[in-house]
């Protein structure tokens, strides 16, 4: 498992070296002893998924983020299917996708394309070890329309206290550092996308909201 936390203008830079050094490992293997079972053995570092803030998912995807109609990194939802599972995406598709991307010589018709299909064009060397639309967990309930979203989370913040409110701010700090200090104070003016972007459950959870209202939300989101 990998975690990534970093702005998005390094981490590209920094997986690939991340994902040499799994390449590596996975091809070749490192030499280490088993105590338990008194022998020489092989250990292999397979990558089976990334935990990433919502920013980092869409670049980890090729994904345009929330200003995007098709707005999931995962599935093709949009502000007309929200309440449908829609079809999920797939690395041949996002790759084709791209293709027509680079085909196009225009900004405008790049654009235009982006945001029909949220698919954004960059260098991305985590295709190579793994599926990022599959192994990256959703971290919001992607199928809510995101002014409900907004009402969900500042009912939760509503019933935490001062210090938890500090607990939530500093942790949302480590992963968005221009986010986290008035990300609540400022709470009622702030959008839906906002709290899609910034806000997942597991940052509620650390700065210690109504744990029954966290796991509604998860158990939500598995049964959507």
């Amino acid at each position: 498992m990998a975690s990534l936390t970093l702005h998005s203008n390094s981490v590209v830079s920094f997986a690939e070296l991340v994902v040499d050094d799994i390449k590596v490992s996975q091809r070749d293997g490192c030499l280490s002893y088993d105590a338990s079972q008194q022998r020489e053995c092989l250990i292999k570092c397979p990558l089976d998924v990334i935990v990433a803030d919502y920013n980092v998912l869409s670049l980890c995807c090729n994904h345009l983020s929330a200003s995007a109609e098709k707005y999931c990194p995962r599935c093709h939802a949009s502000s007309a299917s929200f309440n449908v599972l829609s079809r999920q995406r797939t690395p041949e598709e996002t790759r084709r996708t791209i293709s027509r991307l680079h085909l196009r010589s225009k900004e405008v018709d790049k654009a235009k394309l982006r945001k029909e299909t949220g698919v954004k064009e960059h260098i991305n060397c985590l295709w190579d070890v793994l599926d990022p639309h599959r192994d990256i967990p959703v971290g919001m309930l992607h199928l809510l329309p995101l002014g409900l979203t907004k009402h969900l989370i500042t009912f939760l913040v509503n019933l935490m206290d001062k210090t938890q409110l500090a607990r939530m701010s500093c942790h949302l700090e480590t992963v968005l550092p221009s986010k986290g200090p008035d990300f609540f104070r400022y709470i009622e003016s702030r959008q839906g996308k906002d709290f899609k972007s910034y806000v997942a459950p597991f940052n509620l959870l650390f700065g210690g909201a109504n744990a029954i209202a966290i796991r509604l939300v998860c158990c939500l989101a598995q049964v959507i």
